[in-house]
């Protein structure tokens, strides 16, 4: 059975062997974004895959998938930030007497989230989101610059970050037209939850699903490749 080619999201590199070779029986191709100044990490092993069989490409996001991905992705990101439950999954209980301040004045709240950023946040390439939304990230406190050898990067809240690379796949895969795929299930999670906010406009959707469980669930564990 095959699905044709799919979009793989949110990492650059691929570090999970196994799910590459699984995603080979489902899939013609897989692309992945990747930012056109940006050289993959990959493994001996990946890269042998990527060049010997064609199966992995990159894609570079273009100036319609990023201002569309800004566009639906700003209207959930200023409804998340809101409630009580997104603060509430961030602060430390032994910080609990400090909640109301945290959460009346914008500026202590921020400095919160950047404090948190700083010491857990995860990486996204600049070339990757709208200027608009750094700035926006930046402002709320929920990304900071890169430092050193990152200086192309943003460090970004970790949900917050998986949550945007769910919505640039969908905005690529949209114009593509083709499914998003992962090895993560946060992200797939997240796609899912979103669904109505995320377009998606290609055909036989559910099938694209069930496919990515595929791999994830019924594959074997292990799969060995030969030349």
């Amino acid at each position: 059975m095959s699905f044709g080619r799919a979009l793989y999201y949110p990492h650059i590199n691929l570090t999970n062997k196994n799910w590459i070779k699984h995603a080979l029986l489902y899939y013609d191709n897989i692309s992945r974004i990747v930012p056109s100044t940006v050289d993959p990490q990959d493994s001996e092993e990946i890269i042998k895959i990527k060049y010997e069989t064609g199966f992995i490409d990159d894609h570079s996001p273009d100036h319609w998938e990023i201002s569309n991905t800004f566009s639906q992705f700003l209207r959930d990101l200023e409804r998340i930030i809101e409630t009580d439950t997104f603060f509430n999954d961030r602060y430390f209980h032994d910080m609990h007497h400090h909640r109301k301040r945290y959460l009346d004045y914008y500026e202590h709240r921020a400095g919160f989230y950047r404090d948190l950023v700083k010491t857990s946040g995860t990486y996204l390439h600049i070339e990757k989101l709208d200027q608009r939304l750094k700035e926006r990230l930046f402002d709320i406190g929920l990304a900071i610059s890169g430092r050193h050898e990152y200086e192309d990067w943003i460090k970004i809240d970790n949900e917050i970050g998986l949550l945007y690379m769910a919505f640039l796949a969908k905005s690529i895969s949209h114009r593509q037209i083709m499914p998003i795929v992962t090895d993560m299930e946060s992200s797939f999670s997240s796609s899912i939850y979103f669904e109505p906010s995320i377009v998606s406009d290609y055909q036989g959707e559910m099938e694209y699903k069930l496919g990515t469980l595929l791999i994830n669930n019924f594959s074997p564990k292990t799969l060995i490749m030969s030349r």
